[in-house]
């Protein structure tokens, strides 16, 4: 996977396993759902990053999904495959990132 989708995707783990151990132990559930807004903001850069194709990271994704085979299934021929679709994909996943950013906010 290239940079900088690698470091999103461990920097989003990282804080969605904060998030989650703070929520465990929080004692006050009025704040908690400003806990997941800076998760917000890494899914909408890895979003970001994916849609615009940045240093050709939406077609990088696409050719390892052709080579590799995930769950042993062949997706070299799929739709799933192409940079369009990895590249639709990323959208959504900025578009669910920036809800993640401003829900909690506008529910204070």
């Amino acid at each position: 996977m290239p940079q900088p989708l690698k470091t999103l995707y461990a920097m989003t783990f990282a804080v969605f396993l904060a998030g989650f151990i703070t929520v465990a132990v929080a004692e006050d559930p009025s704040w908690i759902g400003v806990v997941f807004a800076p998760a917000g903001v890494l899914l909408a850069a890895s979003g970001l990053v994916l849609a615009a194709d940045y240093r050709s990271n939406a077609t990088k994704y696409s050719a390892l999904l052709k080579t590799s085979r995930p769950w042993g299934v062949d997706y070299s021929e799929s739709f799933m495959s192409s940079p369009r679709f990895v590249r639709a994909l990323g959208g959504g996943t900025a578009a669910i990132g920036l809800f993640w950013i401003f829900i909690p906010l506008i529910e204070r």
